[in-house]
């Protein structure tokens, strides 16, 4: 009887299943660094929005209103204290990030309907808390400062409640 070299049906199944394995094994841990990068640069375009609108009051030395849809899950800047012109074109995040609540001092959590940040002509707001959920149940809180515009971030939602009812007590919505 002659012996046949080669591999059996079996051993190259059984191959082709464990190279399927590490393959996908790679692709998961190369996309979630690659998702954790759009995710922050999401964060960064909501948190940029308030910036941006700040500056052009400023320069243009009209007031402007920011105004975050909590249900469509945009931000829009509008013209005047109205608000009835779309000045910029409206965003809505990507990447599984949801705009979840906005706190403005002096008011409640709103985690529905619309919110209106009014901007005066020389870039300033009132002082406001804003939480922005990810994918999952991962949330980032951020204080906006009313006259700076600067933007912290906190821990926790008792946190931001208790530094804006603070700056409320003190009579400092401002920064």
């Amino acid at each position: 009887m002659s012996r046949q070299t080669g591999f059996t049906l079996v051993e190259l199944v059984a191959v082709v299943c464990l190279l399927s394995l590490l393959l996908a094994a790679t692709a998961v841990l190369v996309r979630q660094p690659h998702l954790g990068v759009h995710r922050a640069r999401q964060v960064e375009l909501m948190l940029s929005y308030d910036r941006s609108a700040r500056r052009r009051a400023e320069r243009d030395g009209r007031p402007y209103l920011l105004r975050y849809d909590l249900d469509a899950n945009t931000v829009g800047l509008f013209f005047g204290r109205e608000g009835r012109r779309s000045v910029l074109p409206l965003v809505r995040p990507g990447y599984g990030i949801r705009i979840a609540a906005v706190r403005p001092v002096g008011g409640r959590t709103i985690r529905s309907g619309r919110v209106e940040i009014p901007i005066d002509r020389w870039g300033a707001s009132t002082t406001y808390g804003l939480e922005l959920r990810e994918a999952g149940t991962r949330s980032s809180r951020y204080i906006v400062a009313g006259v700076s515009g600067k933007i912290e971030q906190v821990a926790t939602e008792a946190e931001m409640i208790r530094v804006l009812e603070e700056l409320q007590k003190y009579g400092n919505d401002t920064d």
